[in-house]
């Protein structure tokens, strides 16, 4: 079987001399662009490409491909001998160190109509190499029923991780500096996914072990909340309501008499929210505290969602304050408690803009000063018609779905997963490193 591998074009000379010293890369001193990748072995006799299978070394080029049919000869980077190297006009394979590139398939339509029959008629197992203790994997197979491809379900039994279609590793706990398998032994159609939930701002740094250099063209997806991730994994979902849902505003409001309520627990955070509070304070704002933060003794599980409604409902604001101030990290700090009748004050690194109906929020970006806000709070509190105006507005969206609940907010995250498992052609990629989609630039405390 011949295979033929793209590498990725921000794979630079340096990098490619420094994994050759591991056997997976070599370069050419006298052309940069001129790549071999083969297994750390040195029996193997160099052939040309269409004589290579994928336990021997591949010769391509650091450039893009073009339709027409070239021919180059190089000396071989192993033996120093002139090799002939034919390109065909379309490729059969894309893939970086012996593993998927998922980059675009450029295969022949029949070929890929062939194809993509034969995935659905077959089951996919998805590996989770270390899943989180919280995920519920009886959830998740009731989210795969409402998909539209439902031949995939999730395991945890590692011993069948050859076979498995896709594997899943949890960032930032549970992994080395290595891979768990030979990268070069692995299936070339198995695709791997790094999943995470948790803010760059603790685990983004380049110090961690899945960013060392046995880690780089292994991760094909990226699952995480971000919106740019292959396979977005939000905290929440907010969705327009259907239903006509009329209120009584004016006795929600008359029946609020306190300012501020926080439901906090961790309280040492990258994004100083705790500083930003105490200002709050210094400038006169009275805030109740819940939780492990609290000085008062203030306690309220989350799990008691009438005690919450009734807690909620005597203030006239929240504060959905986020750890860290990262781009699109929103959590339940949000979600959860968005059904209430309290308006939210935000603060966080997500464009609420795109994410909240105008007028029904507080963002705390767009003031000059901690007092200011202060007096901008007191002022909306005392003024009926602004602050019901705020209430409606918010009405117009509801939450549906809600990490903090046993619900299957699984559902369009895993969807999407078993459908590019079931489009493999026409997902393939690969990432240099995990890095450059979970990084700590994306945080800015």
């Amino acid at each position: 079987m011949s295979y033929i591998y793209k590498v990725n074009s921000s794979v630079l000379y340096n990098e490619a001399l420094t994994r050759g010293s591991s056997g997976i890369f070599s370069a050419s001193p006298e052309d940069p662009g001129l790549v071999t990748i083969r297994p750390a072995v040195t029996s193997v006799r160099p052939t040309t490409i269409e004589n290579t299978t994928s336990s021997e070394r591949v010769t391509t080029k650091l450039r893009p491909t073009t339709t027409e049919q070239q021919t180059t000869t190089r000396r071989s980077v192993t033996t120093g001998q002139p090799t002939t190297t034919e390109r065909p006009s379309t490729i059969s394979r894309l893939a970086t160190n012996g593993l998927p590139a998922f980059e675009q398939n450029t295969s022949t339509p029949d070929a890929l109509t062939n194809t993509t029959s034969s995935q659905q008629d077959t089951n996919r197992t998805i590996l989770w190499f270390n899943k989180p203790s919280w995920m519920i994997e009886s959830v998740i197979e009731q989210s795969f029923r409402k998909c539209e491809y439902q031949n995939c379900h999730t395991s945890t039994d590692k011993s069948s991780m050859d076979a498995a279609a896709a594997v899943i590793f949890t960032l930032p706990h549970g992994l080395g500096t290595q891979p768990p398998v030979d990268p070069l032994k692995r299936n070339p159609d198995q695709a791997w996914v790094f999943f995470t939930l948790e803010a760059p701002s603790y685990y983004g740094g380049l110090g961690q072990p899945y960013f060392a250099p046995g880690w780089k063209f292994t991760m094909n997806w990226s699952m995480t909340y971000m919106r740019d991730a292959d396979i977005s994994f939000p905290y929440g979902t907010l969705e327009p309501r259907s239903d006509a849902y009329s209120r009584n505003y004016s006795a929600i409001y008359e029946h609020k008499t306190k300012l501020v309520a926080w439901f906090v627990s961790n309280c040492k955070t990258p994004g100083r929210r705790e500083d930003y509070v105490q200002e709050l304070k210094n400038a006169g704002l009275e805030v109740d505290i819940y939780g492990g933060c609290s000085k008062q003794g203030l306690t309220l599980p989350r799990s008691r969602f009438d005690d919450i409604n009734k807690t909620l409902s005597q203030y006239f604001f929240y504060f959905s304050y986020e750890n860290s101030i990262c781009e699109d990290y929103v959590t339940e700090k949000l979600f959860a408690n968005y059904n209430y009748d309290v308006i939210q004050v935000v603060r966080g690194g997500a464009d609420y803009k795109q994410l909240l109906p105008t007028n029904s929020y507080i963002n705390t970006a767009d003031f000059d000063s901690p007092a200011k806000m202060v007096g901008h709070l007191k002022a909306l509190a005392g003024n009926h018609t602004k602050y019901i105006e705020m209430l409606v507005n918010k009405r117009s969206l509801q939450l549906v779905k809600a990490l903090v609940d046993i619900d299957p907010i699984y559902s369009k995250p895993f969807c999407t997963l078993c459908e590019k498992l079931n489009k493999l052609d026409e997902n393939r990629r690969v990432y240099t490193s995990m890095h450059d989609h979970y990084r700590q630039d994306r945080c800015t405390s």
